[in-house]
């Protein structure tokens, strides 16, 4: 049971994350937030596109380029 709702959680979240995305595609809070979603799901070449993607929208965040340089 505590699985089930785990996976449910997990894929409302990555729902949410995406339909924020779909309002606003170019914002890097966004992209960032779904970056943090794929690196926790051990999915690093994903996270490593939306960091990447992140960046492009808001240069001056550096958190993003800690974020970036941690998956190298």
């Amino acid at each position: 049971l505590l699985i089930y709702l785990v996976n449910k959680y997990k894929e409302m979240a990555e729902q949410d994350i995406k339909s924020a995305l779909r309002l606003d595609p170019k914002n890097g809070t966004c992209w960032q937030t779904l970056g943090l979603f794929y690196r926790h799901s051990k999915n690093y070449a994903e996270a490593r596109k939306a960091f990447q993607l992140a960046s492009t929208y808001d240069p001056s965040n550096l958190q993003l380029t800690i974020d970036l340089a941690a998956l190298h």
